[in-house]
């Protein structure tokens, strides 16, 4: 079975306060859409001034996935949002979908790995 690397490199993440920067690479609609990391993979990088905005991930099999990642500025495993569920932490996602008034939709993030890839995520800040 072929194995691929992914780099993904961050565009506008502010370094400020530290926190830690949570990635959900998600493997179907269902969970992408619930944002339900049990069943898929799941990582997190301390943010500081010596953080690249650059990360990889290797070994992943060939298939469909999305990523959903935030900068969890306070490190309380959450995404804060207000009382419209507007997020107050910079956020981002595979694909840079347009923004909405509702959360992206799995075919706006979706990207196939099938050879080793290069994606660029642009934080968005609200």
């Amino acid at each position: 079975m072929a194995l691929y690397t992914l780099t993904v490199s961050l565009v506008n993440l502010k370094k400020r306060g530290g926190g830690l920067l949570r990635v959900g690479m998600f493997t179907n609609a269902t969970d992408f859409n619930e944002m339900n990391t049990d069943n898929d993979i799941s990582f997190e990088f301390k943010v500081d001034k010596s953080f690249p905005s650059k990360f990889r991930i290797t070994k992943i099999p060939r298939g469909t996935y999305a990523i959903a990642l935030f900068h969890d500025l306070d490190g309380d495993d959450n995404l804060k949002q207000n009382f419209l569920r507007i997020p107050k932490e910079p956020f981002g996602h595979s694909r840079n979908p347009k923004l909405k008034m509702r959360t992206p939709r799995w075919e706006e993030c979706a990207f196939t790995m099938d050879r080793n890839r290069q994606l660029t995520i642009n934080m968005v800040e609200l």
